[in-house]
């Protein structure tokens, strides 16, 4: 389904210009992956198609309906987009090993990680509600990471 996928990509760039073009300023597009290049592809996500065509400005690499994933190659994700202005923000889940609640120091810890790797940044937006209404401290800054190390 990659072709498929790609124009459909295509399409809504087009659209994304349109609308820049309308509102005169610019709208950034990013996409939601699965944790890999390679799974990506699976599920029908050409990434590198994208990437090529400058067709997104930011990549969420993540594990899709699982557990957080400690083990998202993000040096991988950082070669691919080279020295194209495309971030790449790995995704933390709501559940971590053995289906227990992902917690704010092990989505720290897993930042960490990524920026140690070349992330650009940090999606926690799936549960990031949920935390703060247990009264947890939010903030996967790099400079925060790397203060808490």
């Amino acid at each position: 389904c990659c072709n498929q996928m790609n124009d459909f990509m295509r399409e809504v760039n087009k659209i994304v210009e349109s609308a820049e073009q309308k509102w005169e300023h610019d709208i950034k597009l990013m996409v939601r992956t699965a944790r890999s290049i390679e799974a990506s592809t699976v599920y029908g996500f050409d990434v590198k198609t994208w990437v090529s065509e400058n067709l997104v400005d930011a990549i969420v690499p993540s594990p899709r309906w699982e557990c957080s994933d400690s083990g998202i190659p993000v040096k991988e994700w950082v070669e691919l987009v080279g020295d194209k202005d495309i971030a790449i923000f790995p995704c933390v889940e709501t559940l971590h090993l053995n289906f227990t609640f992902t917690t704010s120091d092990i989505s720290k810890a897993y930042a960490a990680s990524w920026y140690s790797q070349g992330s650009d940044g940090f999606y926690a937006y799936n549960h990031m509600g949920y935390n703060s209404l247990q009264g947890e401290v939010w903030d996967f800054s790099r400079k925060y990471c790397e203060n808490s190390a």
